[in-house]
């Protein structure tokens, strides 16, 4: 290409960009040019692609890119013709002059001079005339058979057109035919052209559309007439090959965020029986409290049984009553400590264990009693709790006190949740059936899945790689569950025809020859392989007994496969030993003893109980067994001996002492010897004690020794299923069992038991169905796995020595069914915003989105991925993340479906990207002009030796440029000279920061160089980017993804897990490919620590209320914050990371990925605009605001609890924490390798920092003045750091919904302001998250009218309603850390503060009695009494006035005499707090 000139170029603007710069491609350019003035007709022909992208500060950067292109040309606009196509621009003709306005501007033409021309799309004509029909004529056909086979959608398609009177069928018409058929009448149908008239170009509600075509009907006949035409129109389709109706479903769904539960046991507003002990429950936390008074608490369980707890938080060692608050955060102290209460169940009686407690919580005010009331007890739960230190339990912040066993059915190990939905199974559970629901693609019916796909898009690259290893880890499990079913049945049919006894041993080859059979593939990489290896050895085997005509025989050959791979046995483990989705849990299958040969077991065991007169049959004694086995393989996983540590640890999150200790199998587990005692007593009579351990001799016998630890025997125990076994279920506990103990339940001892019915098997229908379908062979039901892969730029790096294609693009090709070394199909992509455009697979038919996108024309891209080739039916499916952005589009999907998007807009007077685009030009042809090669040339030892010749050229350069007479100018005259004078400084920054680096191994090129340090156009992409290194068995670097600086500090920090092409990394050190020469192998990080560009001190100030932070200034040492004005400033270390890798420089297993989350502060912003700066907003008394660019925050991830991370000073190595001696207790090596791919340890020495460091950004910040004498600015007072959130917060969604952007594409921060002259201020800045600024934050500038009245409608309308702040408004993932400072109608208070000087109204007297009222219920003392309008305090004889004032109001007092001031959020929110102010007024 470089050699001659193409006549079409298809290219992107970094490559085209890349083009104008590099020498190589300079002869494209001047071999255009001659051809353009060879004859001035020729024009070129610019046509950009999906343009209503190039919006904000990246379209500014492409507009400039243009306008360079016509420059390097020599050539006026009107040389050159743009066609400009794009599917989402605003319909109204209103919008048609800023359409030609950002048309204009991205394309160099005068908005005076444009002749752009909208060339839109005609919707067809329909035919006339039409047919109407009633919906009451479908009312007895069947859908199941519109979805069956050819044979009954036939039938049904014939009674269809009998009841609409249609030409009958010929039974001798094709498929095409029918199609045809259907096509012809349907089309002529009202109800169906009306259909296609709501739905083409838009989307409607299935309720609305039913409504709309059938309005005379009612709902139930109207929307099952609906469903009918929407069966059948999608299979109509034209002779052309149109098809009539090709439907785009859009499906929403999102996880719960919790259960929430009132705490009075007789709540008036609870609606379900009440056997649950507590009150109302709720999906979402809307309030403080219920309507009956009571306090709400966040509901737990444990899964296994069903217990209920509730999540409390109490202050361990304060003095006097325990309060359990039901939020974390209302107290700042060490000792909060996050508690679990048991609910006792009414009527049931219960024994305290060792370390538990006996309480009654009162609900009304959260005060926990150590003895029953004596009046009222029916407000009051009685509770079960832990405080003993064997109780603690891990927690991210704080201490957790849980329960060891569960209090309802003894359970060791007891596992308390949360009802939120976690994890990405419940994901892969709704895209698994939007898999198989795909009809099969005819072309591809030969490979595994045939051809179906489904491309996933995520807006995380992290997100979208740990989708692609857990989808593939659920998909396998989910496969296994069925695999392993027929296996058992594969095991007991060979052994029944051969005669021998199947064990466990048998298993694997059994499942082997299931996986050939049915032409599976399962796992990942070296288990993957492994199983095939083994799965060709038993193809081998069976075509061999085939030919010889001999008996295949599993136990003949099992010897041979007596190693399978850890996804096995991990699935296994999973399968036999999970507490709650074990395949006994799901009525599957049992473990039972095997006989033995020749039966020599089971007469040993009979000869035992004949001898110690133990009187149970060998049947009874299998029911103990399983009952034994079960509680040992769910407890310590006491199964498969050969099962490696690791393997057992990713199943098992409380102890690491797997199988039975020598102690242990002495010993029965306590809750099933409890069941024995009771069952086997009156059985066995006397001496029971020593004849239960005679049977638990013989149960031992089951077992077997390996590395200090008993399990069960694979040789010895065999695992059964059988279709007509018989299951029960406890009505306690809900277990259910293969067996019962003397009629009790194996699980919890209960007595109510019952046998189950068919109907009862329906609560585990999700899991079961589908494995008995396998079982008796139905036809369609799928064995196969679904295989995920990653698709992001992860992924993208490439050594282009050793690989033709990057592990991004191989991917991209399975998916595609292009295969290249693997015959495996990719089914399902998980990718990011990379596959929004340019990827057209015809067979493409279903879309999953894992979170609802930045904004509609994202979603709409997606969606418009799949039906792109005609086909009938096309699923949108999306899980709505757990965000503002996320719930708004869940409550109103038709504003993300098919709204009217907004108008596209750029600035392309943005002095910094001109900035960048001068000097792109400027320098590459200065560089041109030396000779030198802008993209070989390495930077470091030109840039340093070349230095002043190089500005030499620049300067003539500069002159020349001033000299041409071109039709298009890079920039304005009267800015050229400022600009000139801004690019030569920035060049002599970038020398004085290389020049002593002369002999760097730093190899970047001057053209990469240029682009990292931002003196060239970065396109919107973040400069300051971090890479995480993973090396390869050799010590190269295989991969290196990368972050901006403030996504990398928290994603790569040390601690963090990072998830790539599903192999897990522990981030473990700080470290860059790029090496100095001065660094030696040993100590690589050293050099780095002596540069103060990475390695700085920072003062921060250590009053709570303040946080300020910023840069130390070495020449004066401050000690006074410069914002809260205390003595409260300290200096620590901070540490800019160059780069990260993994822990010891090697990938881990799952389970030994402890993630460390630590997150990153606000970003800082430490300056103060000017006076002049500040600019007043009409109809605001309050409020003035700024816009900034380029501006410096400061971000800092300080550890978990401030300790920071410890860095080693000498290879980087680095840990949470500010232990000196962390790198030698743990263990700690290099996080590199060797050369030659060795693990190299390392003499540490640690130095504690700070990670962080200073980006530069756009900002607006809004300066909102407070009267102190009117509010009330005291932090402890808990109203001015809540409303400051919380309107930050708030902004932040108002802005990203003006500007229909994703939330996350602007931050906010703020921050409390104190001036020497007693001013105070509340400044909110809201700024670009993309580091060289996006110019989102700099268009709110003319805005903030509009901005502010957005944002009070957004804190006016939750669609909760709640009280405060709930994930239906302010609440998301990113601000958790904050969650319980957000408060709407504080927000609003300062808004109404800004806007209008108006100070929050008094409270009503019945708002203010209701919030007074829990003080009686804390202190009988207290009696709240009221007279002549007034409320008083009466306590001891004594009577006081009390007030119940807005926490924003100063409290002042409003009359003579002396009275008590409460703030509100005080008895809201902190009711002991509330009490202590009331103690200190009273006295």
């Amino acid at each position: 290409m470089q050699i001659s000139c193409p006549d079409i170029l298809i290219t992107n603007y970094s490559m085209l960009d890349f083009m104008m710069v590099r020498k190589i491609e300079q002869d494209i350019w001047e071999q255009t040019k001659c051809w353009l003035e060879k004859d001035k007709r020729n024009k070129l022909l610019f046509i950009i692609d999906e343009a209503h992208k190039y919006k904000g500060s990246a379209g500014a950067e492409v507009a400039l890119l243009i306008r360079r292109v016509l420059h390097k040309l020599g050539i006026p606009r009107s040389r050159v013709q743009f066609i400009l196509t794009t599917a989402s621009i605003p319909a109204k003709e209103t919008a048609e002059s800023e359409l030609k306005k950002f048309a204009c501007d991205l394309t160099s033409q005068q908005f005076e001079m444009e002749n752009f021309e909208f060339i839109r799309g005609v919707k067809a004509e329909l035919p006339q005339p039409l047919k109407n029909f009633s919906p009451e004529i479908f009312k007895d056909v069947s859908l199941e058979d519109l979805y069956g086979d050819v044979e009954q959608k036939e039938l049904v398609l014939q009674k269809i057109g009998r009841l609409l009177g249609w030409k009958q069928l010929d039974k001798t018409l094709t498929p095409s035919d029918i199609q045809n058929w259907l096509f012809e009448n349907l089309i002529h149908s009202k109800p169906c052209q009306d259909l296609l008239n709501l739905c083409r170009g838009r989307a409607i509600s299935f309720e609305r559309v039913a409504n709309e075509v059938f309005p005379q009907s009612n709902s139930i006949t109207a929307q099952k007439a609906l469903e009918v035409l929407l069966a059948i129109m999608p299979m109509a389709k034209a002779t052309d090959g149109n098809v009539l109706f090709p439907a785009r479903l859009h499906l929403f769904f999102r996880g719960l965020n919790g259960v929430y539960a009132c705490s009075n046991p007789n709540c008036s507003e609870h609606e379900h029986t009440n056997n649950l002990g507590i009150g109302k429950v709720f999906l979402s936390y809307r309030s403080n409290r219920c309507k009956c008074g009571a306090l709400i608490y966040q509901l737990l369980n444990e899964r296994s049984c069903g217990a209920l707890f509730l999540q409390g938080f109490m202050e361990i060692d304060s003095k006097g009553d325990k309060y359990i608050w039901n939020q974390a955060g209302r107290v700042i102290s060490e000792d909060f400590c996050e508690i679990h209460f048991y609910i006792v169940p009414k009527n049931t009686s219960f024994k305290l264990e060792k370390g538990q407690e006996h309480g009654w919580l009162n609900s009304k005010t959260g005060i926990l009693k150590d003895f029953p009331p004596s009046t009222d007890a029916g407000e009051y739960l009685e509770v079960i709790y832990c405080l003993s230190e064997e109780n603690k339990g891990k927690k991210q912040k704080g201490e957790l006190y849980t329960f060891k066993s569960c209090p309802k059915c003894g359970k060791r190990n007891c596992n308390v949740t949360g009802f939120k939905t976690r994890g990405n199974e419940p994901f892969y559970n709704l895209i698994k059936e939007q898999f198989y629901h795909q009809p099969a693609v005819q072309a591809s019916k030969d490979l595994v899945n045939q051809g179906r796909k489904v491309l996933l898009f995520s807006d995380s690259r992290q997100k979208a790689a740990l989708l692609a290893r857990d989808l593939t880890r659920a998909a396998d499990l989910d496969a296994m569950r069925k695999i392993i079913c027929l296996t058992v049945e594969e095991l007991q049919t060979n052994a029944q025809k051969y005669g021998y006894e199947p064990n466990l041993s048998m298993l694997y080859p059994a499942f082997l020859k299931v996986v050939y059979d049915n032409k599976l593939h399962l796992f990942f990489g070296e288990d993957k392989n492994a199983i095939e290896e083994k799965v060709n050895i038993i193809k081998e085997k069976i075509e061999r007994a085939t030919r010889r005509n001999r008996n295949f025989r599993f136990d003949a050959i099992q010897p041979e496969f007596n190693s399978p791979p850890d996804e096995y046995f991990l699935h296994l483990l999973n399968l036999l030993c999970n507490n709650f989705g074990s395949l006994s849990d799901h009525a599957l299958c049992w473990l039972e003893p095997c006989n033995g040969a020749y039966d020599d077991l089971k007469d040993s065991i009979e000869d035992k109980f004949e001898r110690f007169d133990i009187n149970l049959t060998f049947e009874e004694f299998k029911g103990i067994f399983t009952a034994w086995a079960l509680e040992i393989c769910k407890d310590s996983l006491a199964i498969f001996p050969n099962v490696d540590k690791e393997v057992r640890e990713e199943l098992s999150k409380f102890s690491s002492d797997f199988g039975l200790s020598p102690t242990d199998k002495e010993k029965w587990p306590p809750r099933l010897k409890k069941i024995l005692m009771s069952w086997l007593s009156p059985i066995l009579g006397s001496n029971i004690e020593s004849k239960l351990l005679v049977i638990l001799d013989c149960l031992s016998t089951y077992l077997s020794y390996d590395k200090a630890r008993y399990y069960l025997n694979d040789e010895t125990v065999k695992l059964c299923q059988r279709k007509d076994k018989a299951w029960y279920k406890c009505n306690k506990c809900g277990g259910i069992s293969p067996f019962l103990l003397g009629g009790t339940c194996p699980k919890c001892g209960a007595l109510d038991n019952k046998r189950m019915e068919d109907f009862e098997f329906e609560s585990l229908s999700f899991w079961r169905n589908p494995v008995i379908k396998a079982l008796e062979k139905v036809p369609g039901v799928q064995l196969t796995r679904i295989n995920t892969e990653e698709h992001t730029a992860q992924l993208s790096h490439r050594d282009q020595r050793q690989k033709l294609w990057s592990t991004t693009e191989n991917f991209e090709m399975r998916f595609q069914n292009v295969f290249i070394d693997d015959n495996e199909p990719v089914d399902i992509l998980s990718c990011t915003t990379t596959m929004e455009v340019g990827i057209d697979i015809g067979s493409l038919t279903a879309i999953g989105l894992r979170n609802i996108p930045p904004t509609r024309e994202n979603y709409q891209q997606r969606a418009g991925r799949a039906g792109r080739k005609g086909a009938s039916v096309s699923t949108i499916l999306t899980y709505a993340d757990n965000r503002p952005h996320d719930n708004y589009y869940f409550h109103h999907p038709e504003r993300i479906i098919a709204s009217e998007p907004s108008a596209p807009w750029i600035d392309v007077t943005n002095k910094r990207l001109l900035l960048r685009h001068l000097a792109v030009t400027v320098l590459a042809r200065s560089l041109l002009t030396m000779g030198i090669d802008i993209a070989k040339e390495a930077f470091t030892p030109f840039f340093v030796t070349h230095y002043k010749e190089l500005m030499k050229e620049v300067l003539r350069t500069f002159v020349s440029l001033t000299q041409e007479e071109s039709g298009i100018g890079l920039v304005e005259e009267t800015i050229a000279e400022e600009l000139k004078d801004s690019l030569l400084q920035k060049l002599e920054d970038l020398h004085s920061k290389y020049r002593n680096h002369e002999n760097s191994d730093d190899d970047r090129s001057l053209l990469d160089t240029f682009v990292d340090e931002g003196i060239f156009p970065s396109y919107s992409f973040p400069r300051d980017v971090i890479g995480f290194h993973i090396f390869d068995v050799k010590g190269n670097i295989s991969q290196r993804p990368d972050r901006s600086l403030e996504m990398a500090l928290s994603e790569y920090a040390p601690g963090r897990t990072v998830v790539v092409n599903k192999n897990t990394y522990v981030s473990g050190g700080i470290f860059s490919s790029i090496i100095n020469r001065s660094a030696r192998m040993d100590s690589m990080a050293e050099p780095y620590f002596k540069d103060r560009a990475f390695f700085k001190e920072i003062q921060v100030c250590s009053n709570p209320a303040c946080n300020w932070m910023g840069i130390k200034n070495q020449k004066k040492d401050e000690k006074f914050c410069p914002f809260c004005l205390n003595e409260t400033l300290v200096t620590a270390n901070c540490l800019k990371p160059w780069g990260f890798a993994p822990k010891n420089g090697q990938s881990v297993r799952v389970i030994k990925a402890e993630n460390d989350y630590t997150e990153v502060t606000k970003p800082a912003y430490s300056l103060t605009p000017r006076e002049e700066e500040m600019k007043v907003v009409e109809g605001s008394i309050n409020l003035r605001y700024a816009r900034k660019n380029s501006q410096p925050l400061l971000i800092l991830n300080k550890g978990q609890n401030d300790k920071g991370f410890m860095v080693c000073r000498l290879c980087g190595a680095a840990v949470p924490g500010d232990d000196p001696d962390v790198f030698y207790k743990k263990h700690i090596l290099r996080p590199y390798l060797s050369k030659n791919g060795n693990i190299i340890p390392c003499r540490h020495i640690p130095q504690n920092v700070f990670l962080g460091g200073e980006i530069l950004t756009d900002l607006i910040l809004y300066e909102i003045k407070i009267e102190e004498e009117r509010i009330n600015t005291d932090p402890e007072n808990l109203w001015i750091n809540r409303a400051a959130q919380s309107l930050a917060e708030s902004l932040v969604l108002a802005a990203s919904r003006i500007l229909d952007i994703e939330f996350n594409e602007i931050r906010s921060g703020f921050r409390i302001r104190r001036t020497n002259s007693g001013v105070t201020f509340v400044d909110i800045y809201l700024f670009d998250s993309l580091t060289s600024g996006a110019g989102y934050s700099s268009s709110l500038e003319n805005r903030t009218k509009e901005l502010f009245a957005e944002t009070k409608q957004l804190l006016n309308s939750c669609p909760s309603s709640c009280e405060s702040a709930c994930h239906d408004c302010l609440k998301n993932y990113w601000n958790q850390q904050v969650h319980d400072l957000l408060d709407r109608f504080a927000a609003l208070q300062l808004i109404d503060w800004c806007q209008k000087g108006e100070v929050a109204k008094d409270l009503p007297m019945p708002e203010q009695k209701k919030l007074l009222a829990p003080l009686e219920e804390l202190d009988t003392r207290w009696k709240i009494v009221e007279k002549s309008e007034q409320l008083f305090l009466k306590k001891d004889g004594e009577e006081k006035l009390i007030v119940v004032h807005p926490a924003m109001q100063q409290s002042k007092p409003r009359s003579k005499e002396e009275a008590i001031y409460v703030p509100d959020l005080y008895l809201r929110y902190a009711l002991p707090l509330a009490e202590r102010k009331i103690e200190e007024q009273w006295r």
